[in-house]
């Protein structure tokens, strides 16, 4: 009895597969050369903050998108050249799509792994850091989980036996976004001081967590709705291919950030007045006690209050200012 052959899909579907393949490339190129960018500047200015590892991890995660991208490139040169007057290949995997779907998974949660990290370090919470962890290698492991059971399926417009696999895996990505991206906000929060300068870099901080999460949270969901509405073409997939450029241009751009907040404190070192510090001093003595730093340096400043109405000086108040850089290197 011969087989029942595969369905052909109209030149209407057109659109929505090589269509938007096409154009998720064409997005993709774009944000691999913003990280290309990133991470030369990272490894010409920021690198000296971080560890050995840190700045591996950077290199391996640059390596993952490098060979992502090229492998995205070759599932479009299937798709649109090579069987150009045979539409019914869109239903066939190439065998580079569940290569960059396993990539994707480990980029997103080497990743994840170091905004973890951020919050033990910031935190020392261990129960946080703990379940934050647990949600991350399940999610990418959901991730490697579905990679391999669409290769067993091999037909990407009849996924509907793992559809809920997909759903799941995507919202569990949103969950643990917002999660951290709102762990990290409150950690931050707490930390504020009530001077100006300080509040403002930690403001700055909690920005770059808020887009951060926001922003690749947005993006899985967008996964889920236009899979759930158009399961037969490849939106859905167009999509998901920006997610790894999208974390990995997040984390070089709060590395690379550090530099300016780092550096604005620096230049406006006195960015804490201690109040156990103020020394109220008699005019009429003349012995005043001096204020030392850490380095043994005399850095007391008296301040002079004068009486407009008398034209005379009425009462000094030594002042001793803290020189600290409240913005963490490891922030």
């Amino acid at each position: 009895m011969s087989s029942t052959p595969p369905q052909v899909p109209s030149t209407n579907m057109l659109n929505g597969s090589i269509g938007a393949l096409f154009i998720g490339t064409i997005i993709n190129a774009i944000f691999y050369g913003v990280t290309c960018d990133q991470t030369f500047t990272y490894y010409m200015k920021s690198k000296k903050r971080d560890t050995w590892i840190m700045q591996s991890l950077v290199g391996i995660l640059w390596i993952f998108n490098t060979i992502d991208i090229g492998l995205i490139a070759h599932a479009v040169y299937f798709y649109a050249i090579k069987n150009f007057s045979n539409p019914a290949s869109l239903r066939l995997e190439t065998w580079t799509e569940p290569g960059f779907n396993v990539l994707a998974n480990l980029n997103d949660l080497l990743i994840r792994g170091i905004f973890i990290h951020r919050v033990w370090k910031l935190s020392q919470n261990l129960p946080t850091t703990i379940i934050l962890w647990v949600a991350n290698i399940s999610t990418s492991s959901l991730g490697i989980v579905l990679a391999a059971r669409i290769a067993m399926i091999g037909d990407l417009m009849n996924l509907d036996s793992v559809s809920w696999l997909l759903k799941t895996q995507f919202s569990l990505v949103c969950i643990i976004d917002t999660a951290i991206a709102i762990v990290l906000c409150i950690i931050l929060a707490h930390m504020k001081t009530g001077f100006s300068r300080t509040d403002s870099q930690i403001q700055t901080l909690i920005r770059f967590s808020i887009h951060t999460g926001a922003l690749t949270s947005i993006v899985a969901i967008s996964i889920v709705v236009t899979y759930a509405a158009m399961p037969h073409n490849f939106v859905y997939i167009a999509i998901f291919l920006s997610l790894p450029r999208l974390y990995l241009n997040a984390l070089l751009a709060m590395l690379n950030a550090r530099g300016g907040i780092i550096a604005e404190s620096d230049t406006n070192a006195s960015s804490s007045l201690k109040l156990s510090s103020l020394r109220f001093v008699n005019h009429s003595n003349p012995v005043v006690p001096p204020s030392y730093t850490s380095d043994g340096s005399d850095r007391s400043d008296l301040v002079a209050f004068k009486d407009e109405r008398y034209g005379s000086t009425s009462s000094k108040i030594d002042v001793k200012i803290s020189h600290s850089v409240i913005v963490s290197r490891d922030v």
